[in-house]
């Protein structure tokens, strides 16, 4: 073997580490993100500790699940707007839908518990 040869085999070598090295590393850092997006999804926590803070939100009628979803967050409900969205079509039976209304909402509570108070009909307020 020539020192060239050698040269040669080493550095390949060293690329072969490095794209494995940086392939192990992306892998944990997707595996990372998915992690935190499932425990985000399915968490029993809300946005903030308990007792939280209410929030008057309005619901309008044939508003879509995501401008929900984004309305909750820009009001400070929900710490992620994605999440909540897909919250919605999890925990929304056959035939259930978001009522409109006008809404009291605690930043403490959880995804699923904002879906149950939104899929209840509001009283007409006179």
């Amino acid at each position: 073997m020539t020192l060239k040869n050698t040269s040669e085999r080493m550095f390949k070598l060293s690329v072969t580490v490095a794209v494995y090295f940086v392939a192990v590393v992306m892998l944990v850092i997707v595996a990372r993100s998915a992690y935190d997006f499932g425990l985000a999804l399915f968490s029993d926590k809300g946005k903030d500790e308990a007792p939280g803070y209410d929030i008057a939100v309005t619901i309008s009628s044939g508003e879509s699940q995501k401008a929900i979803a984004d309305k909750l967050q820009s009001k400070g409900v929900v710490k992620n707007s994605t999440v909540f969205y897909i919250q919605l079509k999890l925990y929304l039976g056959d035939g259930e839908k978001v009522y409109p209304g006008e809404y009291t909402l605690n930043s403490s509570l959880s995804g699923e518990e904002l879906v149950k108070i939104l899929k209840t009909k509001q009283e007409e307020t006179k």
